[in-house]
């Protein structure tokens, strides 16, 4: 998802809310130009940050807990997720 979002952003592909924001950026949807939530760059720094996050706590505390790993990564994934949409 850190990846793939970005190649989103560049194709104009699952665009944000309208917004007036000076955080808006101007996109369209080959339909109508306007100022835009970038949900895609911000889900590609919350899947960043929450792998790296994982990356750093598997090695610190060994692979024997990855299931529990697993699961909170994919909470926080979907947490964030919400958050953004």
């Amino acid at each position: 998802m850190a990846v793939g979002r970005p190649g989103c952003f560049l194709a104009g592909c699952c665009y944000g809310r309208p917004t007036a924001s000076r955080w808006g950026i101007w996109s369209s949807d080959r339909c109508l130009g306007i100022r835009r939530v970038p949900t895609q760059l911000i889900e590609a720094a919350l899947c960043l940050a929450i792998g790296i996050a994982a990356v750093f706590l598997a090695l610190a505390s060994g692979l024997g807990d990855s299931g529990a790993l697993l699961a909170g990564s994919l909470g926080a994934f979907v947490l964030g997720r919400q958050m953004i949409l």
